[in-house]
Order: C-alpha cells, then structure tokens, then sequence
C-alpha cells in the first residue's frame, strides 16, 4: 500500500515532546560544533525548519547565533519556549519561536542562513509540499544566503523491512517512567517512502502502564536524486558533506549535508565530479 504522509507532518509529533527530548538529547559536541561552523561562516540570522522542542536552535544561540525557528507542532514549540524561559536574558533574546508550516512561512525579513538539520526535509513525501518549501525558502533567502540540509543517504537496507525493541536504561525523568520502543519499518519503492511505526510503553515505579503509538514516514533520497531535486528549484551545490562530522562526503557516507545557494554554478566536485555518486 503507497505510504502518505500529509496529517502525519501536521499531528504525529504533538503527543511526545518529552519523549522526543528523552530519546534525542540536546545537540552538543560534533553535530553543535558543525553547526556553530555553518553559522559564523556564511552568518545570520538564521532561520530554522521544523525546530522542534529547540534541541538544536537553543544551543546555537547559547554560542551567540540569533535564530528563528519554525515548527508546526504547538507542544513542541511549548517545550521549546519552557526551555527558552530558564535561559539567561541575552540568550533568550537570540531565539524567536513561531508557530508556521515550513512549506508556507512568512517572515518580514529574510536570512542569510536558513538550515533543515536532522532529516527534517524528508518529511515532505509529497512533490508539491516540497515544490512550496523551496518556493518559501526561496523567498526568505538572502540574495548571497546559504540553504543547508541535513538527510541520509538511501542504501540498499534501507529497502529491507525489520523490527526492532529497545529498553532504555535511562529514566525518562518528567515522567519518572522505564520507556521501551518497538518500532516497525517498512518501504515502499514506487515512492521511496518509509514508514517508522513506533510504540512507546512508559512503565511507572506506581505499576501504572503508559503506550503512545506514534508513525512518521520519510522521503529517501539517493544522494545524486537529493542534489538533482534541489538544483531543480534553483539551488546551486556548494558543498556535500559527510553529515555533522565536517568530512568531506565519499560514496560510503551514511549521511550527508547539503549546502546550497541560490545563484552561480556548482561548485562542488565531489573530490572529482557529482556524477562520480550516481548510482
């Protein structure tokens, strides 16, 4: 059965902030220090996609950034502002959080730097919500502005169906629970979408028993079908980098950073050429 995900962009993560910060933890170390490095290059403000309960936009702005961020999910946002409040002042003065699609936002301003991290863009399955997304990045980019993306690359087990039970041996603390996550995955390639089918059972010291089902679905992309599309709005590829580590992008990466402008010529050779990735 093709995978489609539109409500799922709109209302799967509403019911899990706390847990989403449990099982992600704030950015720090490598993935903050490639993001502080992308932001004092090409510079600010910032705008963030799908920024969540702040895990990335908040240590950012601890280091000096001025971000913007963007999410549709209000709970999250809420657990975005709650941890913006225990900020110091200079600090939550950088951060500004609003309530907004990133396949139609609205600004006044635009960016110079406007970033998707964590596999945020790949929740856009259908071809005209990621037509609007660029149209709106577009509009908000500064003319010399620098478009970054986060994903991973598709590879051949990503195709595979499988299962998987993880028990943490953290506490969940606003909760004080034990959580275990099964998840279910399954593709579909006449879209290359796939589905994560989690559940969480949150078990309480009371004896009571929590679960929260939760799905999302992702675009997968072979590395040149990503670069390919994002040219195709307009992008110019500066730059492929091997995820959060900083390393140069090689056929064997798991993940990938795209960097992108808005004018000129690519220039980005892939240690030789873009094709040399195409599969």
């Amino acid at each position: 059965m093709p995978i489609n995900s539109r409500d799922h962009l709109i209302t799967s993560y509403d019911e899990m902030p706390s847990l989403y910060d449990f099982e992600y933890p704030t950015c720090d170390g490598d993935e903050l220090d490639f993001w502080d490095g992308m932001l004092r290059e090409y510079g600010g403000p910032a705008l963030e996609l799908a920024v969540g309960t702040g895990r990335v936009a908040i240590p950012l702005a601890s280091r000096g950034h001025t971000i913007c961020g963007i999410d549709v999910s209000q709970p999250m946002l809420d657990r975005a502002l709650l941890k913006q409040s225990k900020l110091p002042r200079a600090t939550r003065a950088r951060l500004h959080f609003s309530r907004q699609d990133m396949r139609n936002f609205t600004f006044r301003q635009r960016f110079k730097v406007i970033y998707a991290p964590f596999n945020s863009l790949l929740l856009l399955t259908l071809d005209q919500d990621f037509a609007d997304c660029m149209n709106a990045v577009t509009r908000h980019l500064d003319d010399q502005g620098t478009f970054v993306v986060e994903a991973f690359a598709m590879a051949d087990d990503d195709q595979v169906a499988d299962s998987e039970t993880v028990t943490y041996l953290e506490i969940e603390p606003d909760s004080g629970a034990t959580v275990t996550r099964t998840r279910d995955y399954s593709f579909d390639p006449t879209t290359r979408s796939a589905l994560s089918d989690l559940s969480y059972t949150l078990e309480h010291g009371s004896g009571r028993v929590d679960e929260i089902r939760f799905q999302y679905v992702l675009q997968l992309y072979r590395t040149t079908q990503l670069l390919d599309r994002l040219k195709k709005y307009g992008f110019s590829i500066r730059n492929v980098y091997d995820a959060v580590t900083g390393q140069k992008y090689t056929r064997d990466s798991d993940g990938l950073v795209v960097v992108c402008g808005l004018h000129g010529h690519d220039d980005f050779d892939g240690d030789g050429t873009v094709t040399q990735f195409r599969e």
